[in-house]
């Protein structure tokens, strides 16, 4: 059975509160609101530097811990906002429907037929590289592996070989400075798909991440480390405004909306004063 608070009807009744809170926010106020208090204390910090450590295993630096520091005063604005409307029974899981129905609401209701096309098509110019069709894309590099079976030290050995050939103006074959690799170590016009077959996704993305015409710094996957020299990428067919259309509108309605939300939490924010206890260690690198 259902709990009470996963309920589609519960949902319904939620969405139809924050409606008519929005809707009652919005409108304009003849006297000024009170201003609201939000304090952050030490232990608040403490947990973020906990929650932080256990993922990155190390410190924040003072720019992190900032913004680790304002994102949760958004969180806990937003938190506080549907509180307000006396709806939370101090669940965790309702903390979170609030907050994600809070954002959802600032969303802008617009209509993808009430979009110009003009205004479609310019957005489209301005951002065509995040358009770029991911799976048409191939890559042609070569690589210089570095198998852990063979080196005591396998990070010293890749970087010391990168140090001697990064000067080099043409890119030759060094395959020979490394170890064998089962794949091999050519790989020309080769697809994502394709490579996915032989590497990780997460050494994939960082592949074609990598400049052009010179060899980049070592970087690891699952086999060892790899030096690699990108001959080029390329797109195997051309990307229009035509044949990405769809694309497009769904990156636009995103932009906007997010640019909605952010108006409102900016408005919500500037409704509090905010205390922060400063005496916590970080990261001074």
């Amino acid at each position: 059975m259902q709990k009470w608070y996963q309920e589609p009807l519960f949902h319904f009744l939620l969405l139809g509160a924050i409606v008519f809170y929005i809707s009652y926010k919005n409108e304009p106020r003849v006297t000024t609101p009170l201003q609201k208090h939000l304090s952050i204390s030490k232990s608040n910090i403490d947990q973020l530097l906990s929650q932080w450590k256990q993922e990155k295993q190390s410190l924040p630096t003072k720019t992190e811990l900032d913004e680790l520091i304002e994102y949760y005063i958004e969180n806990q604005i937003l938190y506080e906002e549907a509180l307000r409307m006396e709806l939370d029974k101090n669940e965790p899981e309702i903390k979170k429907i609030l907050i994600d129905k809070l954002k959802y609401m600032a969303n802008t209701s617009i209509e993808i037929n009430e979009i110009p096309k003009e205004k479609l098509q310019n957005y489209f110019q301005e951002h065509k590289e995040k358009f770029i069709k991911k799976s048409d894309k191939k890559i042609s590099f070569q690589h210089i592996f570095f198998n852990p079976k063979h080196h005591t030290n396998i990070e010293s050995k890749a970087n010391s070989i990168f140090k001697e050939i990064q000067i080099l103006s043409e890119e030759g074959n060094l395959s020979h400075l490394g170890d064998k690799f089962y794949a091999g170590h050519q790989f020309q016009n080769i697809n994502k798909k394709e490579l996915a077959k032989i590497f990780s996704q997460s050494f994939i993305r960082e592949l074609f991440k990598l400049p052009t015409q010179r060899w980049s710094k070592p970087i690891k996957s699952g086999f060892g480390i790899h030096i690699i020299y990108v001959r080029n990428q390329t797109s195997s067919k051309e990307t229009t405004f035509h044949n990405v259309e769809k694309e497009v509108i769904n990156e636009y309605l995103i932009e906007q909306n997010y640019n909605a939300y952010k108006k409102l939490y900016e408005r919500l924010r500037n409704e509090y004063t905010v205390t922060i206890e400063t005496d916590t260690y970080i990261n001074k690198n």
